[in-house]
C-alpha cells in the first residue's frame, strides 16, 4: 500500500514489437541448432557404416583371393599329376605297340614257308650194252643226280651255324621234325628231336609224348629217359620223375 492508502500494484512491462521479434528470433533458432546436432551424430554413424562395410569387403576380399590362390596352386598340381599319367600311358602304349609288332613279327617267321627249290632234273646217261653188269650200274648211279628233300634242305639251312636259340627257329624246326616222323614212323631221329626242341621251349607235354615214341621204338635209350626224369621233375611231377631215375639207375621197375 502507498501512503495515500491505495494498494500498489506492479506494473507490467510493456511487449514491444522489438520484444515479440526477438522472442520469435529464439524460438527458430532452438530446432535449428537441434537438427545441426542431429545432423551431425547421423554423419558419423553413417561414416562408422560405411568404414565397418569398407573393412568387412576389404576381409571378404582377402579371403577370396586366398581362397583363388589355393584353387590355382592345386589346379597346377592336378595339371602336373595329369601330364605325368599321360606320359606314363604313352610309355606303356608304346611299350605295348612294340610288343605287338614283335609278336606279328614272330608270327610272321613261324607261318613262313620256305619256297620250294626246283628239283634237278636228272642228267641223261647214255646206255651202252653192258660188258660188265655192275660197272655199267656204277656208271648209272654216278651219271643220276638224285633231288634233295625240300624238308632236310630246310633242316640244314636252319642248323647250318648250330641249333638256333630264337623261338622262331625252334617252331619253325619242331615242326619240320613233326612233318618228317610224320612221314616216316620209324624215325628215332626225327622223333627225338622233336622231344628235345620242345623241352627247350618249355612244351613238356609235347616233349614227353615224343621222347616216350622214342623209347617205344629203340628201347632203354639213356639219353631219353635222362631228359624224360628232369622234364617230369621241371613239370613238378614227382612221382613220374622218381620212375625215370631208378630206370636210369638201372632198377627193375614195375609198370
Amino acid at each position: 500500500m502507498t501512503l495515500t492508502g491505495v494498494p500498489w500494484k506492479p506494473k507490467r512491462p510493456e511487449v514491444t514489437a522489438e520484444i515479440k521479434t526477438s522472442l520469435s528470433n529464439q524460438k527458430g533458432a532452438m530446432p535449428s541448432f537441434l537438427m545441426v546436432v542431429t545432423s551431425f551424430v547421423l554423419g558419423i554413424f553413417i561414416a562408422g557404416l560405411v568404414v565397418l562395410a569398407y573393412n568387412g569387403f576389404q576381409h571378404l576380399l582377402a579371403g577370396y583371393q586366398q581362397k583363388l590362390e589355393e584353387s590355382s596352386r592345386s589346379l597346377g598340381e592336378l595339371t602336373s599329376q595329369t601330364s605325368e599319367i599321360l606320359q606314363q600311358v604313352n610309355v606303356a602304349l608304346e611299350e605295348n605297340q612294340r610288343k605287338i609288332e614283335e609278336l606279328e613279327q614272330l608270327k610272321s617267321e613261324m607261318v613262313k614257308t620256305p619256297e620250294p627249290k626246283p628239283v634237278e632234273q636228272p642228267k641223261k646217261v647214255n646206255i651202252e650194252k653192258p660188258k660188265n653188269v655192275e660197272a655199267s650200274l656204277s656208271k648209272i648211279s654216278k651219271g643220276v643226280v638224285l633231288p634233295k628233300d625240300p624238308l632236310d634242305e630246310e633242316v640244314e639251312r636252319l642248323t647250318s651255324h648250330g641249333m638256333p636259340e630264337d623261338y622262331g627257329r625252334r617252331s619253325r624246326l619242331i615242326e619240320l621234325y613233326k612233318r618228317k616222323a610224320e612221314r616216316n614212323p620209324t624215325d628215332a631221329h626225327s622223333l627225338l628231336m622233336v622231344g628235345r626242341l620242345s623241352q627247350q621251349v618249355g612244351d613238356y607235354a609235347q616233349a614227353t609224348r615224343y621222347l616216350e615214341k622214342v623209347l617205344e621204338k629203340s628201347g632203354d635209350n639213356q639219353e631219353v629217359v635222362a631228359r624224360l626224369a628232369d622234364i617230369y621233375n621241371d613239370w613238378k611231377m614227382p612221382e613220374k620223375a622218381e620212375y625215370y631215375k631208378q630206370k636210369l639207375a638201372g632198377r627193375d621197375i614195375k609198370d
